[in-house]
């Protein structure tokens, strides 16, 4: 189609997401499409899957388990503060324990079992490494045959490829990777904290394979870069924050790294946006070290809530401003527009230019000041619901309590008549 609509008789794909698994998947059984091929260009890809995926399908959930549902789950999700989830951790203690447990773990169950194991797109997602004892858990009833087939032939092309990726490369396609660290996995299983990841899909599967220290450690002092796929002694491939070693990926000089980008907020980055239509409307860049706008290792980024605030900006009656006031508006707009109009990031500096001018925008009445909710009480009672009663619910409470002040009354006459 595109071919026909644009007369040319090569194209770009850019697989973006669980757009990794389709290329897998097309590359494994339609090859034939190589041939119409300039470019491939992966942009956060899903090449090995989620292991959010992997750990559900294998039972290795974290919020079953009731300690860590009352204390950490929501915390370390990312979904919320800390305040409210601590708020919301008592408000769950209305519903006693084994009821609370019991509806999570069946519904867990109806996810799994009625929804997930029939959704081929769900099981694409499953990293490799997970799929055989899944497919052995779920996929092994005569009823399950057709989906077992299916989900069977994708596994053989995730399986192969880094080897149909090298095909691409040598029928002399150029293929170019966008890959995201140093943002912990959403914390449903437990995989969530123990490798490098971009909140939805790990590094070593949008990187295809890479080798990266954990969230919060680095490479250790005495480590040198492996060079598994690059041995050209002049390229240092090891992040400046000593994270990657993006020498041990299969693509060391065509893949582009963004630190503290979450994967959902891809579309957000201009910088990873400018590299993609870079990429697809010429061919100046052919690989990291071409262009200084486009360095291997770079900070992640999120445009979107300043392009909202540029937009209120345009509406603002400058001439009913102070002077100072005015100044600051036009200072503070000028430092975000400089910042946008660059491609090498600084950490903090975007962070820096956003709440100046969101400064300036609470004062001016423009916005209303981001309300600072205290929720001490709430942080405060969850600490110590939890230390005294566990994770039992409020119901559960008067009993716990007679037993701990019966407890302490033979204690008590013990020590009289020791």
């Amino acid at each position: 189609m595109v071919m026909e609509q644009t007369g040319h008789n090569k194209v770009n794909l850019v697989p973006i997401s669980q757009g990794g698994t389709f290329a897998n998947a097309i590359f494994e059984y339609h090859p034939d499409i190589m041939d119409v091929l300039h470019k491939v260009i992966y942009i956060v890809p899903a090449l090995d899957g989620s292991t959010i995926i992997g750990d559900v399908f294998n039972a290795r959930i974290n919020f079953l388990n009731p300690d860590y549902l009352y204390h950490g789950f929501l915390e370390n999700s990312g979904l919320m503060d800390k305040g409210t989830a601590r708020m919301i951790e008592v408000i769950a203690r209305i519903l006693p324990d084994e009821v609370l447990m019991s509806a999570l773990n069946k519904g867990v169950k109806y996810l799994v079992e009625e929804i997930m194991t029939r959704s081929t797109s769900m099981w694409a997602l499953c990293p490799s490494g997970d799929y055989p004892s899944a497919a052995e858990r779920y996929l092994s009833a005569p009823e399950m045959a057709s989906i077992k087939a299916q989900t069977y032939k994708y596994y053989q092309a995730q399986l192969n490829s880094d080897a149909n990726i090298k095909k691409l490369l040598d029928k002399g396609i150029q293929v170019f990777n966008v890959a995201e660290y140093n943002v912990n996995m959403i914390n449903v299983g437990e995989s969530w904290n123990i490798q490098n990841a971009d909140y939805i899909i790990q590094l070593d599967s949008t990187a295809m394979g890479v080798h990266s220290a954990n969230i919060g450690e680095t490479l250790p002092d005495d480590y040198v870069q492996a060079n598994t796929y690059c041995q050209n002694p002049a390229h240092n491939h090891i992040s400046p924050d000593r994270v990657v070693d993006a020498s041990t990926g299969l693509l060391p000089d065509t893949t582009f790294y963004f630190d503290g980008q979450k994967h959902e907020r891809t579309r957000n980055n201009d910088v990873i946006l400018k590299i993609a239509f870079e990429l697809i409307a010429h061919d100046d860049i052919k690989d990291v070290y071409s262009s200084p706008d486009f360095p291997q290792f770079n900070i992640g980024r999120d445009v979107w809530d300043l392009h909202e605030m540029f937009e209120i900006v345009e509406g603002i009656d400058k001439s009913a401003l102070s002077a100072e006031d005015s100044a600051e508006l036009d200072a503070a707009m000028l430092q975000a527009k400089n910042l946008l109009d660059t491609t090498v990031c600084q950490k903090g500096d975007f962070e820096k230019a956003e709440n100046r001018l969101n400064a300036i925008l609470v004062k001016i009445g423009a916005v209303e000041a981001e309300e600072v909710k205290d929720y001490t009480f709430f942080e405060n009672l969850s600490e110590w619901l939890y230390k005294n009663y566990g994770t039992n619910g409020f119901s559960e409470m008067p009993r716990l309590s007679l037993n701990i002040v019966f407890g302490a009354i033979v204690n008590f006459i013990n020590t009289i008549f020791a």
